[in-house]
């Protein structure tokens, strides 16, 4: 079986060689094909996109979208000195920032201080039979029940009582014509906030919202893709031309890479994909496995092309090439199917860009196998002329330090195998100390403006988690039902999670009735009268406050506005989102109003806790059980792969010991040392084993062969050390200089990511050179002895 299979590769070598200049003609026409297709890929900035579809977070978060407009809300924060200046100077320069942004192509409406005081004076008497001077705002005068009460109402929204921070709320379209009109609206919104005015004391200003967020974040990680991908490109062709100082391989590798990625960008396209804050390091990735791949081949044709007693001078060099694919063929193929496999365990986690990147990088993998069939036999024998590629600087060297490096290795073999099992055990350990890092600003640099802003919310306005309760309400509103939701608010403000977290802001169309019973004549009106009025000064705002009834409904929907500290842990959140959870379902019981609507409406309707700070920490929190079932997945996909390969279980399970060490040492470390856990780290631990375990193939094809001639398990050892030894250091050196780019980023899931990579790519260079070495000696079969 093993021989017919063999007959089977070399046929397919055979072929590749005889039909290279067909096959190149083919790469050539993909790739012109693939040039015009990927200018059509589409990006998905949307945060509900996090979660899969059917998950019961998304479906409410989509359902306040539906009903509310979603959270499509900026917060300008600003630091006014003269914000509580008895004159007035602070909201005239408030109100002229405002005016400002009213103005901009997708803002649809602003609230701030300057704007209440105006809403207040239209609804006040005339200024003759107002107490205060004519040049005062009515929002400051304190004996002014209804300013009091106004200004009650929207504390921790857009201000916080005497101090100088102050928020202008911009509530953008919800619907915009495409991703670019909204990148544009968010843009000049950022250079209107930040543009100073020639006024003393300065106005300083950033904004900041989920909106900003990611169009920020996925701007960044944008950049970063465009940039890692053409740096990593000429750090690994650098490290190609000084290594073997061969022009052609060096292209060649680079054309391998521009191939990879230009026809992966076209299959997105045609699989109806969209790139996300995840995916988009795709160029970066493919640089990578596209450089680490054609390096093994490159040392096999180097070693045949110096092996040759003659350089051809009137052809090309053929039977090199020949021999070097049909030495690799075998392990490229499992090579890029092991990392296809691990990446695609990613399908099995509940985050929507985790899959989506899981699918991309499947799709790169197996891409970079066809360019090296297609492209690979035609362009390194392009051309008249023989050539050869001279030994790379101290190669005879390195092999031999290899080499000798497994001589005390053998020796303490024993030694060897106790420390990684107890190394292990630490490790994993380590691993279940791990915490999600459920701030989303933390993603960012600590020296970036919009992080300042945020700590400025966080300190003066109540914290920067924005959330909200949905809940069935009658279609006309009475006083009996807005006292019973007052009465859920003051149950949910009472709420406490390890004494200190709590809500910091609770907010409705209820408190927002009960603040106009100041009001001018507002004693003789309705509580729907006195909505009515507001609705009518503030439409905007009361239509993302309450959704009347639609269609073949009975009932309407109210929304209560949240708002919590957003630097907590994790396990503080979630208690607080499940104590919330518990208030409102107790409410639900003992309203009579709701009990009313559910008798009218069968099992009625379920009441939804939702909105960005709910989807965050769900999601992140959810990380952690989804990598290491990840890892599972890709660990069993990679073991089978490496079985069917190589033919042998008992190898195969010796080489995933030095793979899966590495990610569970890596983050063992990090729980151990209390560092938390981001997206950057959850993704490593299935993507480095489908990477590292490369190497390992590359050794046990060539080990299986040695035994198969004969020598021993030291011989044949030694010799994987000697040849095999050498790509695997130059592989996966090559990786290692393509991660480590990524650490340039200033988003830090991606630093995160090429750290750990880094790292993890170390400890599988260390386990395939020098553990699995050891461990094969240690755990030998009965047939041969170390």
């Amino acid at each position: 079986m093993s021989l017919r299979m063999n007959d089977l590769w070399n046929h397919l070598v055979d072929s590749l060689v005889r039909y290279r200049w067909w096959t190149l003609l083919v790469g050539i026409l993909l790739f012109s094909i693939a040039i015009p297709t990927r200018s059509h890929l589409k990006t998905e900035r949307r945060m509900e996109t996090m979660l899969i579809e059917g998950d019961v977070a998304r479906d409410d978060f989509e359902f306040l979208t539906k009903r509310f407009g979603g959270n499509e809300i900026v917060l300008c924060v600003f630091d006014v000195p003269d914000l509580w200046d008895n004159h007035g100077a602070g909201l005239e320069r408030l109100q002229r920032k405002s005016d400002s942004l009213r103005k901009i192509d997708g803002v649809i409406d602003v609230m701030d201080l300057a704007r209440l005081n105006r809403l207040l004076q239209s609804m006040s008497p005339p200024s003759f039979f107002r107490s205060d001077k004519e040049s005062a705002p009515i929002l400051f005068d304190e004996k002014n029940r209804f300013s009091v009460a106004m200004l009650e109402l929207f504390e921790g929204l857009t201000h916080k009582d005497r101090d100088s921070t102050t928020a202008i709320v911009c509530v953008l379209d919800p619907h915009p014509k495409s991703t670019e009109d909204r990148a544009r609206t968010l843009e000049q919104l950022q250079a209107v906030v930040r543009l100073e005015e020639p006024e003393s004391p300065p106005m300083k200003g950033e904004a900041i919202g989920e909106p900003i967020l990611v169009h920020d974040g996925f701007r960044m990680v944008e950049a970063d893709g465009r940039s890692l991908g053409i740096a990593s490109t000429i750090v690994l062709g650098l490290l190609l031309l000084i290594g073997f100082r061969s022009w052609r391989w060096t292209l060649i590798a680079i054309v391998v890479v521009q191939w990879s990625l230009m026809v992966t960008e076209a299959c997105i396209v045609w699989f109806d994909l969209e790139l996300t804050m995840v995916s988009s390091m795709l160029a970066s990735l493919v640089t990578i496995l596209g450089v680490a791949t054609t390096i093994h081949l490159m040392m096999h044709y180097q070693y045949e092309s110096l092996s040759s007693p003659d350089v051809p001078s009137s052809d090309t060099n053929v039977e090199p090439l020949r021999a070097a694919l049909k030495q690799t063929i075998q392990p490229i193929f499992f090579a890029c199917l092991t990392d296809a496999i691990g990446f695609a365990s990613l399908l099995v986690a509940r985050v929507g860009p985790v899959r989506d990147y899981g699918v991309m990088m499947s799709l790169a993998s197996l891409v970079v196998l066809l360019s090296i069939f297609l492209l690979v036999p035609g362009l390194a024998t392009l051309g008249r002329g023989g050539y050869q590629m001279p030994k790379m600087p101290g190669d005879e060297w390195i092999r031999n330090r290899l080499a000798a490096s497994l001589q005390p290795l053998m020796r303490h073999r024993w030694s060897v195998t106790i420390f990684t099992l107890f190394l292990g055990v630490f490790a994993l350990i380590g691993t279940m100390r791990m915490q999600p890092e459920t701030d989303f600003i933390r993603n960012f640099r600590a020296d970036w403006p919009m992080v300042k802003a945020y700590d400025r919310v966080e300190q003066s306005l109540g914290g920067a988690g924005i959330w909200d309760i949905i809940l069935p309400a009658p279609a006309k509103w009475d006083a009996k039902f807005l006292d019973e939701v007052l009465r859920l608010e003051e149950e949910l403000r009472s709420i406490r999670v390890n004494d200190d977290y709590k809500l910091t802001k609770v907010m409705s169309i209820a408190d927002a009735e009960k603040a106009s019973q100041s009001g001018p004549g507002s004693a003789f009106l309705s509580p729907s009268a006195r909505i009515g009025l507001m609705q009518t000064a503030m439409p905007v705002f009361f239509s993302s406050m309450w959704s009347p009834p639609e269609d073949n409904e009975t009932h309407g929907w109210i929304r209560i506005m949240l708002r919590s500290p957003e630097r907590a842990s994790a396990e503080d959140k979630l208690a607080l989102i499940a104590e919330v959870e518990k208030t409102v379902q107790h409410w639900m019981q003992t309203s009579e109003t709701v009990r009313s609507l559910t008798e009218q409406n069968g099992a009625g309707q379920r009441p939804r806790v939702t909105g960005h700070f709910v989807l965050l920490t769900r999601l992140i929190s959810s990380l952690i059980a989804d990598q290491w079932i990840c890892f599972f997945v890709a660990s069993l996909g990679i073991g089978l792969a490496i079985w069917f390969a190589i033919g042998n279980l008992r190898w195969t399970c010796i080489a995933m010991i030095p793979n899966a060490i590495p990610s569970v040492v890596v983050l063992g470390t990090m729980g151990w040392l209390g560092w938390k856990m981001n997206l950057g780290a959850a993704l490593i631990a299935s993507v480095s084993i489908g990477i590292s375990v490369d190497s390992s193939i590359h050794y046990l094809y060539r080990l299986k062969e040695e035994l198969a001639k004969g020598k021993s398990l030291s011989e044949g050892l030694v010799e994987c050390q000697r040849d095999v030894g050498i790509s695997m250091l130059l592989s996966t050196t090559a990786l290692m200089l393509g991660f480590a780019w990524l650490t340039r980023s200033d988003f830090l899931p991606t630093v995160v990511f090429g750290a750990t990579a880094v790292l993890t790519m170390l400890g599988g260079l260390i386990g395939n050179l020098w553990l699995m070495p050891t461990l094969l000696a240690t755990f030998p079969e009965r047939r041969s002895k170390p």
